[in-house]
């Protein structure tokens, strides 16, 4: 939040939308002390100022609203489906998986759908 000396965004926009055309007509020895001026005035340094100056618009772009949903309820339900499988099974990864750990660290698990998990050694 700006405090009492400094220039909202909105207000920096219309400074430099009036100063624009000046700036423009000016020589350059006055277009350097018309930046300076800029600096003290708005607390933007001469870069972005320069840059706002000769953007063809100052106004301020409105946010671009996030992509939409790209799956469909097929796919949503699909995964549904699949998280459901993972928290049935889950129990049993919890309490059986630090005993097999214990026993051998370096096990593949092997998957099978509809099936508990099974150790296939190596």
């Amino acid at each position: 939040m700006p405090t009492e000396d400094e220039m909202t965004v909105t207000e920096r926009r219309k400074y430099l939308k009036k100063m624009k055309p000046l700036y423009a007509k000016a020589e350059r020895s006055e277009q350097s002390r018309m930046l300076t001026e800029m600096e003290q005035v708005t607390g933007l340094h001469r870069k972005s100022l320069l840059r706002l100056l000769h953007a063809p618009t100052r106004e301020r772009k409105k946010r671009v609203k996030g992509r939409g949903r790209t799956y469909g309820l097929a796919v949503e339900q699909a995964m549904e489906a699949c998280f459901r499988q993972i928290l049935n099974r889950l129990p049993f990864a919890v309490k059986e998986l630090p005993l097999i750990m214990a026993q051998n660290s370096s096990i593949p698990i092997s998957c099978v759908s509809g099936a508990r998990p099974s150790l296939v050694s190596n």
